[in-house]
């Protein structure tokens, strides 16, 4: 387990386990830019904003960062630093996977390292069920979109309305008594 060199004291007992690719980057984009390290800026502020409202604290849960047989999570911070996610939303122990094998086991570890978690969301594009883990699956051609968001704000007690509230807040001088949510909407973000 790694630490965060962004360290927040204040931790919490709600935990998004984060994967990166075919979530805030997907084989699509990759595919058009050519930069595995080109993650959607909408993305991540989506995750932001998720965590701002909800409390919970970023705990990566990806390999992405596996070079060969070391693990360099410096090369997943820097991408998502690039891409806009705020560090403070980081958990003290930064990382899930640190070995090769599995997720969901070590997803598992972490957990019981961690009893004062007591709500989790596990966003992946490749684990489909994980029986005592909360999964939501993005498909990996689209990432991260509005149904899958709706989801893990549902999980941590936080209606959609209070997410375009917050980001309307924090964007515009306008109010959120007008906002208008629409469940097909694939957009992560509000039309202001």
């Amino acid at each position: 387990m790694s630490s965060n060199p962004h360290k927040d004291k204040n931790q919490t007992d709600k935990v998004i386990f984060l994967d990166i690719d075919g979530v805030l980057s997907t084989a699509f984009t990759d595919a058009i830019t050519g930069n595995i390290n080109e993650l959607s800026r909408e993305r991540v502020a989506a995750i932001n904003t998720l965590a701002d409202i909800s409390g919970a604290k970023v705990v990566l849960a990806t390999t992405r960062y596996k070079t060969g047989h070391k693990f360099e999570v410096e090369d997943t911070i820097t991408p998502l630093l690039k891409a806009g996610f705020d560090p403070k939303h980081f958990h003290d122990d930064i990382t899930a996977i640190t070995r090769h094998g599995k997720k969901q086991p070590q997803i598992r570890e972490w957990l019981a390292n961690h009893p004062e978690v007591t709500t989790h969301v596990v966003i992946d594009d490749e684990l489909k069920s994980g029986k005592d883990l909360v999964i939501i699956t993005p498909r990996t051609n689209d990432g991260l979109l509005y149904a899958d968001l709706k989801k893990a704000a549902e999980i941590f007690g936080v209606t959609m309305n209070d997410f375009y509230c917050y980001h309307r807040d924090r964007n515009s001088e306008h109010g959120c008594s007008d906002i208008k949510t629409d469940e097909n909407d694939p957009k992560l973000t509000p039309k202001t």
